[in-house]
């Protein structure tokens, strides 16, 4: 047995010994987006989503005997490779070792792969499920941008499968284009949900109203939803990917990054335009694709 299965195999033999079905629980926060390693979740006025629909998605959290913790959502882009924000993780910084942590903590970064509803978690199977994925190693990209690196490759099914990554000269491809966006957590009814939300939004980058998004469509995209449905990302949705759709292959041309609120901290939804604005920073496609 490899070094990287036998710690892999020794952090779950604890969890699952001293594992309680009575007093496990999935926690959400509702901390504001964008502070490391304190998000919450909502996709605002989303609609569930199978992840059969978006096998590439993936919970990013920590795992305990008694609780798993969503922290926020990444991508799938190899098999041994996902895709999250900066700030989900930075706290934990690129020294982070697995088995130090658990040591000092009693719980580990994992990455839940292949489950739509988060609650699948909180019994036996679902702790035993192939799909919880150690992280191994975190790599630090510019500016709002993670990779994770697990112990164990994921093994390809139709609920675990990689995302496309565009090529380096596409980043315009998308202005002005419909785009999707996930997250698992709060509703608009603010009662937390475990379940997969999605969203369809508009990338105002290069659009004539893009001054809208106050000067960050420089660095970042820039979204609304223009429709009646008034939906938008908030807390927790960080690291969730930003997606189009092209020749029936889902490509990757973002990760959720930060949010308009208002005075309260409130994720803004109900006033036209900037109220519904989603940014997600450009992905170093060059760089990412040689990790």
């Amino acid at each position: 047995m490899t070094v990287s299965c036998q710690v892999n195999h020794n952090i779950f033999a604890s969890i699952k010994t001293s594992f309680n079905k009575q007093s496990f629980d999935v926690i959400f926060n509702s901390s504001k987006l964008g502070i490391s390693n304190s998000p919450g979740s909502k996709v605002v006025n989303g609609k569930p989503a199978s992840i059969s629909s978006y096998p590439f998605m993936v919970s990013i959290g920590y795992l305990a005997d008694n609780f798993y913790y969503h922290v926020c959502g990444g991508s799938i882009v190899n098999d041994r490779k996902i895709i999250t924000a900066k700030h989900c993780v930075q706290s934990l910084t690129t020294y982070y070792d697995a088995p130090t942590f658990y040591n000092l903590n009693g719980y580990v970064l994992v990455a839940i792969s292949g489950i739509s509803n988060l609650e699948a978690l909180s019994t036996i199977p679902g702790l035993e499920s192939s799909n919880i994925n150690m992280v191994k190693k975190i790599y630090y990209q510019k500016d709002d941008i993670s990779i994770l690196e697990l112990f164990l490759p994921m093994v390809f099914t139709s609920e675990v499968n990689r995302v496309f990554v565009p090529g380096a000269n596409d980043k315009n491809k998308i202005f002005g284009r419909n785009v999707t966006t996930l997250g698992w957590g709060a509703t608009e009814a603010v009662k937390v949900s475990p379940i997969l939300m999605s969203a369809n939004l508009t990338v105002l980058n290069g659009q004539t109203n893009e001054r809208e998004c106050q000067g960050f469509q420089d660095d970042n995209y820039c979204v609304i939803d223009f429709s009646s449905a008034n939906t938008n990302v908030c807390y927790g949705d960080s690291g969730g990917p930003l997606l189009y759709l092209d020749n029936n292959k889902w490509f990757i041309y973002g990760v959720a990054s930060f949010v308009f609120a208002n005075s309260n901290g409130d994720c803004l939804n109900k006033k036209p335009k900037i109220s519904f604005f989603l940014t997600c920073e450009k992905l170093n496609l060059t760089k990412l694709q040689k990790i």
